[in-house]
């Protein structure tokens, strides 16, 4: 839970930082990170 609060945060940090194109592929990117992860 410590991590998913910390990745939230990050991901806010990044919302403010690069603004909301850059957002929704770093979202695709965490979620092939997670995939990949998991495997």
């Amino acid at each position: 839970m410590l991590l998913l609060s910390m990745v939230k945060r990050f991901v806010d940090l990044m919302i403010k930082a690069v603004g909301a194109e850059q957002y929704m592929l770093s979202v695709h990117l965490l979620q092939w990170m997670a995939l990949f992860l998991d495997n």
